[in-house]
């Protein structure tokens, strides 16, 4: 009997570790979060972020990635979430994931906390300029998405 050696696929990116109080905590207009993954650490699969809700935090109910799916699991809190023309309210553990091109959003109703992830990553360093910028929410923050692959339908 022959038995074929196997080898095991070369690693894309090095396990990612981040401990409480290890984390990239950011805090722009739009809230405080940690980013716990980016896409330099993930040879660009994905990015994560974990953002602190407070009432009323949100992109509001309909913004569009051109470049990457988003997952939402809400850790706690309640939030209203948009999906195309759905409109739900949930609760802990409330599990969302759209694709590229599929109008979405989410309102926060509580205070709670949500985990983002965006595959492919990137979208993560939208957070992360505009923490640097501190530019307010409207047009100049509507800049900055674009920049990232995000519209918004017209007001």
């Amino acid at each position: 009997m022959f038995l074929a050696a196997t080898t095991m696929p070369a690693l894309a990116y090095e396990p990612i570790i981040a401990m409480p109080g290890e984390q990239l905590i950011i805090s722009p207009p739009g809230g405080q979060m940690a980013v716990l993954a980016t896409r330099e650490q993930t040879d660009g699969q994905f990015g994560v972020v974990a953002i602190d809700l407070t009432p009323g935090t949100g992109p509001g109910p309909a913004i569009t990635h051109s470049l990457s799916a988003e997952t939402w699991y809400l850790v706690d809190g309640e939030v209203e979430f948009h999906v195309g023309d759905k409109v739900f309210t949930g609760g802990p553990g409330t599990f969302v994931s759209v694709d590229a091109g599929q109008s979405h959003g989410f309102i926060a109703k509580s205070d709670g906390k949500l985990l983002i992830l965006f595959q492919p990553g990137g979208y993560e360093h939208f957070f992360m300029e505009w923490n640097e910028t501190q530019v307010p929410k409207g047009p100049e923050a509507g800049k900055l998405e674009n920049k990232y692959g995000v519209t918004r339908p017209a007001p």
